[in-house]
């Protein structure tokens, strides 16, 4: 029965073996799987030895004495380096490149001298049975201290260091050892039930299954790695100190193509593979990543030849297909730029977060880039960790009407507090939140507490009649927007006239017909609009007739170049009488200084907004100022 168990883990372990290698693919590009393999063959060497010793007992009497005790020697022995292997393989995240080494060489060096003291110490046949024959005596109770050690130590490591390790390889090797621990233990107290070989070939299988597959490696699609073995290629060749280079591409604008097309994904991957010498990554569901060992290759000649490619209709398909791409290359000639795989991946986000897509456009990662990736993230990180925190604030700055002489209305303005108190101002974190896709959530939570600061601090019995709120191009592209914010104004149980949303001319251009559905919708249940930044950037007096809109707020730059610019002054002039006559109001931002109000006042701008009368106040001192100047004083204007 025996022999029988020790040959269904035998199986096992060469099945593993002839899938690994079924692999062409680079089954060794990670030094963790190399390591695997030994493991693996140090196993099957246990078991083909634990075989060879159950032969020898079972045919104790027809063989030399010392053929026997060899055989059976081995085999213990062989149990030592398979336990060390074991914890050779583990702790292979846990250190440095060079630490481990020096750990490794020490395991190895304790297993010579184990290996010794077995050899050494007498052993005992017990063949009452022939056909549960086992050895006993010192030299197998040595074998048992000597692996119960290893195993002790390899328990204690996985907790210890257990945080650095990949989840998966600390999940699996941890069966592994409870695999052996069971196993050893119930052939510790019944020596006749030899387990070990078959519970190390399960513990192999289940390693395979969930660390070493390499065809879990390969991304289907493209037939080249996957962004797994991107993440785990880097870690390693960072972790030994091995320089490469990199060429990132991304093809962001035609991103839905890429997707789509299985033959274009394919193309591109034999396409990129074709460059000798290099390994390709899938980088993410419209991009690749081609890696080259340093001073290898010739970088620059290999982009050059990329971007004249990549210059013309891209051929591809059974049917011949064409494309122009439009692809975005990051390049990295020397991985000691960065120093670490964490801050590739970051400088890779950074770069496709706020880079332009053109075609040919080529970034190189340098130190500046890495200062600013580093910030980006850093940001961002903070971020996150304020909206959860509940650490973002709104600010409101009080808009003034020239008709009535008070303060009618407010723009929120919303802040982050950092832990210690400070405030990061939105110039710093807005672009961020933008180029992340965070604006949504952090738009959603400054919406809800305008609502919730109209609701409890009843700002509208001080004279304030709307609170204006800043929609982010993200925010306008959503359908669902209309009834995410009916939603929230109907939760606090407020007027919906006490909204007005304010929309940007940039947020108008590609999804003009989504932004009017939902502006027509949020108008039906009661909430107003302005267009704001007009006059930053594409300026268009189509955006005012197209766009349902009550009021226009002037940019800062445009409001200041009517008192710089003669030009400017006669234009803005015009425009103010237009939009007059479209029965519509203004709001002029930036405004200073006294002169600058009475002008503005003289040409029949309604509302002024600036630092002349205010910065943005946080709620406790906005209210203060409003019912200082509506109630107690008038404003000196």
């Amino acid at each position: 029965m025996n022999i029988e168990i020790q040959c269904c883990g035998l199986i096992l372990m060469i099945t593993i073996l002839i899938m690994n290698n079924l692999s062409g693919r680079g089954r060794f590009i990670l030094y963790s799987s190399k390591l695997f393999v030994a493991a693996l063959l140090v196993s099957i060497g246990t078991i083909c030895f634990d075989i060879l010793s159950m032969v020898a007992l079972y045919y104790i009497d027809s063989i030399p004495m010392w053929l026997t005790e060899i055989s059976c020697k081995a085999y213990i022995i062989s149990l030592v380096f398979e336990a060390t292997s074991s914890l050779v393989y583990s702790m292979y995240d846990c250190f440095s490149y060079k630490r481990y080494r020096y750990f490794a060489y020490t395991a190895l060096v304790l297993d010579i001298i184990s290996s010794v003291v077995i050899a050494a110490l007498p052993i005992k046949f017990n063949v009452t049975d022939p056909q549960h024959a086992f050895t006993e005596g010192p030299s197998v109770l040595a074998t048992y201290a000597a692996c119960l050690g290893v195993l002790c130590a390899t328990v204690f490591l996985l907790i210890r260091y257990g945080k650095r390790m990949n989840k998966q390889r600390f999940r699996g090797v941890m069966l592994w050892v409870i695999c052996w621990i069971v196993a050893a233990g119930i052939q510790f107290f019944n020596n006749a039930l030899l387990l070990i070989g078959f519970a190390t070939g399960i513990g192999m299988t289940v390693l395979f299954a969930i660390l070493e597959n390499p065809f879990a490696w390969i991304d289907r699609d493209s037939g080249v790695f996957n962004l797994p073995m991107l993440h785990e290629y880097m870690r390693q060749q960072y972790n030994r100190s091995k320089r490469f280079s990199m060429i990132s591409i991304s093809f962001a604008t035609h991103s839905g193509l890429i997707e789509a097309e299985d033959d274009l994904r394919r193309s591109l991957a034999s396409y990129f593979e074709s460059y000798a010498g290099t390994r390709v990554f899938r980088n993410n569901r419209s991009g690749f990543v081609m890696i080259f060992d340093y001073g290898t290759k010739d970088i620059q000649g290999i982009l050059k030849s990329l971007r004249r490619d990549f210059s013309k209709e891209w051929i591809y398909g059974k049917n011949h297909k064409s494309s122009l791409l439009a692809p975005l290359f990051l390049v990295m000639e020397d991985s000691l730029i960065t120093g670490s795989a964490s801050k590739v991946f970051a400088l890779s986000n950074y770069a496709s977060n706020t880079s332009v897509d053109d075609t040919g456009t080529v970034i190189y990662m340098d130190e500046q880039m890495v200062k600013d990736a580093m910030e980006f993230e850093k940001c961002k990180n903070e971020m996150i960790s304020a909206m959860k925190q509940d650490r973002v604030v709104v600010f409101y700055q009080p808009i003034w009407s020239n008709e009535e002489k008070k303060f009618v209305s407010a723009e929120a303005l919303v802040r982050i507090r950092k832990a210690d108190g400070s405030i990061i101002p939105p110039g710093v974190f807005i672009p961020v939140a933008e180029a992340t896709g965070h604006i949504l959530e952090l738009g959603r939570i400054v919406f809800e507490k305008v609502c919730r600061f109209i609701r409890d601090k009843h700002p509208m019995d001080l004279g304030i009649e709307y609170v204006e709120v800043n929609l982010s191009v993200k925010q306008c592209e959503q359908r669902e927007l209309s009834a995410v914010y009916r939603g929230i104004v109907q939760k606090y149980g407020i007027n919906p006239a006490y909204i007005n949303l304010e929309i940007t001319e940039s947020s108008t251009i590609e999804i003009r017909q989504n932004v009017i559905e939902n502006m027509h919708d949020l108008i039906r249940f009661g909430i107003n609009f302005s267009l704001d930044d007009f006059g930053n950037g594409q300026s268009n007096l189509d955006y005012i007739i197209d766009m349902p809109v009550a009021i226009v707020k002037f940019d800062r730059n445009m409001t200041q170049s009517y008192f710089t610019n003669e030009r400017a002054r006669l234009v803005m002039s015009t425009i103010v009488d237009m939009i007059h006559k479209m029965h519509l109001k203004i709001v002029a931002e930036g405004v200073e200084h006294r002169e600058e109000l009475a002008e503005l006042d003289r040409i029949g701008i309604e509302y002024i907004q600036g630092f002349y009368f205010s910065r943005p106040l946080p709620e406790p001192e906005f209210m203060e100022f409003v019912k200082k100047y509506n109630f107690d004083q008038t404003f000196n204007v």
